[in-house]
């Protein structure tokens, strides 16, 4: 199984923007309480469709299939620059079938009845 991350290109970008915008207001809604109609304006106008300076978008690949994406900002402030993990998201088909393959291959401890 190969593995792969790799920039998202504009065109993709575009497409999971909607995703993105609706996911966002449901965050916010939920974490801050917001009415929903607030939260979808406040989504819509945070992220406006344009990738802010700083901020890199992949897309993450399992034997040339999508299977989700992460997105970082990086800052540089007086002292060091600081990477942000703004969000990870892995298909659910998938990150069940990584994490049943991390357990089954995982070393196990071997009862044998002996002492």
């Amino acid at each position: 199984m190969a593995l792969q991350l790799r920039p998202m290109e504009d065109e993709e970008f575009v497409a999971w923007l909607p995703l993105l915008q609706e996911e966002y207001a449901e965050d916010l809604a939920r974490d801050y309480g917001m009415s929903a109609d607030r939260a979808r304006a406040r989504a819509l106008a945070e992220i406006d469709g344009h990738r802010p300076d700083g901020h890199s978008v992949f897309v993450i690949e399992v034997d040339g299939e999508t299977v989700g994406h992460r997105w970082l900002a990086e800052r540089r402030d007086a002292y060091e620059p600081t990477l942000s993990v703004y969000d990870i998201d892995v298909d659910e088909p998938t990150a069940a079938v990584a994490t049943a393959r991390r357990r089954w291959s995982s070393p196990r401890k071997r009862h044998d009845g002996g002492d």
